[in-house]
C-alpha cells in the first residue's frame, strides 16, 4: 500500500483512538478534527481511483452518501465512549459494524484493481 494509501488510515485510527482513550476537550477535538481530515483524505484519494465517475444512481445526495459510513463509525464509537447502560453497547456495535463494512465495500470496489507494474 503507497504512502497516499496509509495516510487516511493513520489520521482516521489517530482520531478514533484520541476520541475514544483522552478525558480533555482539547484532545476529544483534536480527534475529531484528525477523524475528518483523514475522512476527507480518504474521499479524495478514494475518488481518484473510481472506475464509475459519470455512472451514478439517484439516490442520496453525494456528499451525504460519501461521509455515512464515516458518521455510522464516529457515532458507534461516541455510544461505547458514553456508556450508561450495557444494553447500549449492542446498538453502539452496531453502527461500528455497519459503518466498516460499508467502508469496505466502498474500498473494494474502488481498489479492486492495481494499476500494472511497469518496466524500467
Amino acid at each position: 500500500m503507497s504512502r497516499h494509501g496509509t495516510l487516511p488510515f493513520l489520521c482516521l485510527g489517530c482520531g478514533l483512538l484520541l476520541m475514544g482513550a483522552s478525558q480533555q476537550p482539547s484532545l476529544l477535538l483534536a480527534g475529531l478534527a484528525a477523524y475528518f481530515i483523514g475522512g476527507l483524505v480518504w474521499y479524495r484519494v478514494s475518488h481518484q481511483q473510481r472506475h464509475d465517475k459519470g455512472r451514478r444512481k439517484r439516490g442520496w445526495p453525494l456528499w451525504l452518501y460519501e461521509i455515512r459510513p464515516f458518521v455510522m463509525v464516529l457515532l458507534g464509537l461516541l455510544m461505547v465512549r458514553e456508556l450508561t447502560h450495557p444494553l447500549f453497547l449492542l446498538p453502539a456495535l452496531f453502527w461500528i459494524l455497519l459503518g466498516g463494512y460499508q467502508w469496505w465495500q466502498r474500498h473494494r470496489h474502488r481498489f479492486w484493481r492495481q494499476p500494472p507494474l511497469r518496466a524500467p
